[in-house]
């Protein structure tokens, strides 16, 4: 049986990626600004923007562990549209975060691997 080489482009999903990389996007950084200032108004929207821009952590793991008075359920479910809509128009794709998988052969450390131990 002959194999073939099939590769599959595999995009990261703008809600995974940290939202200082994600909002590198500028539609979907004009959409997030417009979602924000229309729920807070215009200079509380802004401000509340750049905080978001500067942040580390994904837009996923920032609506995860927002109270409803940090993120209200409406805005955090329009933000959540606006990056499906930046996916579909722009995709990211996952090897722009971590070159390493477009490889040929990888190598680690079989001790770091969970449920395997050294004899």
């Amino acid at each position: 049986m002959e194999r073939k080489n099939e590769t599959t482009a595999v995009n990261a999903g703008y809600c995974n990626l940290p939202m200082k990389l994600a909002f590198e996007n500028r539609e979907l950084t004009a959409d997030v600004r417009n979602i924000l200032t229309a729920c807070y108004g215009a200079e509380q929207g802004i401000c509340e923007f750049e905080r978001w821009r500067r942040s580390g952590r994904t837009f996923r793991q920032f609506a995860a562990f927002s109270s409803e008075e940090e993120l209200p359920p409406n805005v955090r479910g329009q933000v959540f549209a606006a990056m499906e809509a930046a996916d579909a128009r722009a995709p990211f794709p996952i090897t722009a975060l971590y070159p390493w998988l477009e490889e040929t052969r990888w190598s680690f450390d079989v001790a770091r691997v969970i449920g395997i131990r050294s004899m």
